[in-house]
């Protein structure tokens, strides 16, 4: 754990992971700060995954390793619930 968070580990945070924080986390930091760190992971994970498969990737396993998708998907629902939002100021 203090490698995934590289913090000090204590029992919060230890209760927070076991609840499922962290891809809550990670997905928070690729919509917002990492954006532009996203494609070079999902990138090196593909390729790893190639390297392990011998040039051959089980289809679920490569997308549910992605990211990509998964942030631009929450970057356009973030963008409709914006529009949402102005759209009930209005009215």
């Amino acid at each position: 754990m203090s490698r995934r968070y590289e913090i000090e580990v204590t029992p919060d945070l230890v209760e927070k992971d076991d609840d499922g924080w962290y891809p809550q986390l990670r997905m928070h930091y690729y919509l917002t700060l990492g954006r532009e760190f996203l494609n070079n992971r999902d990138a090196k994970r593909a390729k790893a995954q190639l390297e392990a498969g011998q040039n051959s990737i089980w289809k679920p396993d490569f997308n549910k390793g992605q990211l990509l998708p998964a942030v631009l998907n929450g970057t356009k629902k973030s963008r409709n619930a914006c529009v949402l939002s102005s759209l009930q100021l209005l009215s």
